[in-house]
């Protein structure tokens, strides 16, 4: 899996910069993905020592969080929607301590959520989405430990792949 994200960020990355010349975004581009494998080989052993049993319940629980949050964004808007549906999942945690683990699946499905109709035109996009979020999560959660950002941008990778994809089909 890992060697998936690095070819595609590869060809996402520098691709590009290869045509354009080398500017800020290609260095920090580059410094990303050194950080990334630098991460990797770092928590590959700690991996190994902590396998996570409940990988299906994480699976399900930011599936569940993009679902909720997408239907709650009609109502309240994409940005209070998330944080509803974040704070629930904080409050489940500080209340029930065995739901600890939960809230952070949960807030990243809501980052899937928050996407607009506009991308989204039906249940089926939404659900792939999370889905791949979920996996994503699944595969990146003990790597960029400390490191602002992880939760959005599995989402933001997410959705565009499905983009990508219907923009593939489409056209």
């Amino acid at each position: 899996m890992y060697l998936i994200i690095l070819l595609f960020s590869l060809l996402f990355l520098f691709l590009p910069q290869l045509h354009t010349g080398f500017n800020f975004l290609g260095i920090t581009s580059i410094a990303t993905l050194l950080i990334f494998i630098y991460d990797y080989i770092k928590s590959a052993e700690d991996k190994k020592r902590n396998p996570h049993p409940l990988l299906m319940l994480d699976l399900m629980l930011v599936i569940t969080g993009g679902i909720i949050t997408f239907y709650l964004a009609k109502i309240t808007g994409a940005a209070l929607a998330s944080g509803l549906v974040g704070f629930t999942a904080f409050l489940m945690g500080r209340l029930y301590k065995q739901l600890l683990f939960a809230q952070f699946p949960i807030f990243c499905g809501s980052f899937v959520g928050m996407t607009s109709p506009v991308f989204f035109t039906g249940f089926t996009e939404l659900l792939l989405a999370s889905l791949i979020a979920a996996i994503l999560y699944i595969y990146v959660k003990n790597h960029f430990i400390g490191f602002g950002g992880k939760l959005g941008s599995i989402a933001f990778t997410s959705v565009l792949i499905i983009i990508l994809l219907k923009m593939v089909v489409y056209a």
